[in-house]
């Protein structure tokens, strides 16, 4: 995950990105900040989800990833392990 930090202490933007395995995996990754989701999910498109860019508030985020597959027969949900931010 990028980010850039807002002037005066306001917040950071992030890019939340997530990588998922293997790369041909078919579904959707939804970002969450603890338990408030980050906009829509996320198409997989060749094992990668970027998110577009977000403005987080001041103070810390745990931000995590959770792959949601079109089939579950197929490939197994799953959720990343957390990035915690502060700014």
């Amino acid at each position: 995950m990028v980010s850039i930090p807002l002037p005066l202490g306001l917040g950071n933007y992030v890019l939340p990105t997530a990588t998922v395995t293997p790369f041909n995996a078919a579904g959707t990754v939804q970002f969450e900040d603890a338990t408030t989701t980050l906009g829509t999910p996320i198409p997989v498109i060749g094992g990668v989800a970027v998110a577009p860019l977000t403005a987080l508030p001041a103070g810390t985020h745990s931000i995590t990833a959770v792959f949601i597959p079109t089939n579950p027969a197929n490939f197994t949900p799953s959720t990343s392990n957390t990035v915690t931010v502060k700014f």
